[in-house]
């Protein structure tokens, strides 16, 4: 959860991080737990091995002997970005091994879908197209998409 909150979290209008929504936050922990659950027992370890490492890097990236599950939401937001451009590539393939299946669905519906300019309620709905009236050569004008 802490490192959903870190790579989900927002600045407002002056500056400061704003940790996101918790249902969202909610909503992402359970699909990352339900996708995970269901891959085979060597991806499972796989992952948590990753997961503990990234948890307790910050010693080796920070140089403070803290957890990173305990470090303030400034805190966090720095040792990702830390990890991210890290001179070692290892550290920055460890983030983004367990960043992106994380994040694989933090994007797929509702208010966070539209923020990535996708104009559909889901990325499994259907587009409207404009149908063109009988006995017309012009199309007819796109109504408003319901779903």
């Amino acid at each position: 959860m802490a490192a959903l909150e870190a790579l989900l979290c927002d600045r407002n209008a002056s500056g400061e991080l704003v940790a996101p929504a918790a249902p969202w936050l909610e909503r992402v922990k359970d699909d990352y737990d339900r996708s995970i659950g269901v891959t085979s027992l060597q991806v499972r370890l796989g992952m948590r091995v990753l997961i503990v490492l990234l948890e307790w890097l910050p010693l080796c990236v920070l140089g403070r002997a803290i957890r990173m599950s305990r470090l303030s939401l400034n805190d966090r937001v720095h040792y990702f970005e830390a990890l991210e451009g890290h001179r070692f590539a290892l550290l920055t393939m460890l983030l983004v091994a367990t960043k992106i299946p994380m994040l694989v669905s933090a994007f797929e519906s509702g208010d966070a879908l539209k923020l990535t300019g996708y104009d559909r309620p889901t990325t499994s709905a259907r587009r409207r197209l404009p149908v063109a009236r009988a006995g017309k050569a012009e199309p007819a004008e796109p109504k408003e998409s319901t779903t």
